[in-house]
């Protein structure tokens, strides 16, 4: 790929920044469009790690159920309000959010199995969505 970059792991301080699954990651400094834009990371990508300004957030579980129903929860328009409140304008153009902040925001966690029956009510949700774009 012509964008990418490559760095000798000498240089990786941290085993922390390589893209693990479950992982989930937004941009920290972007467009006011695009804050608030979560992925989460499906599989290890091995020797792949997160650019400098990308957030990547590690749930203390490594669980598909726990990591999907964080996803959920942060693309929320609830989550994105907060977000919205604590974004600063950097330059004329770019937003950030400040690590420090983010950490602060709450993030209601449901038992675990209230979590899979949520997560599996909105994949399917998300399944009849994509249908009607077919």
């Amino acid at each position: 790929m012509d964008n990418d970059y490559y760095i000798d792991t000498q240089f990786i301080s941290s085993e922390q920044v390589y893209l693990k699954h479950n992982q989930l990651i937004t941009p920290v400094s972007t467009s006011l469009e695009h804050i608030g834009k979560f992925a989460r990371i499906d599989k290890d990508y091995d020797g792949v790690v997160a650019g400098g300004f990308i957030f990547q957030l590690t749930p203390f579980e490594s669980s598909e159920i726990i990591s999907k129903f964080l996803l959920f929860n942060l693309s929320s328009p609830l989550f994105y309000k907060q977000l919205k409140a604590i974004t600063k304008l950097s330059g004329q153009a770019l937003y950030n959010i400040p690590k420090t902040t983010l950490s602060e925001l709450l993030i209601p966690l449901a038992p675990f199995e209230e979590q899979e029956l949520i997560t599996q009510k909105v994949e399917k949700l998300f399944e009849k969505v994509n249908q009607l774009w077919k």
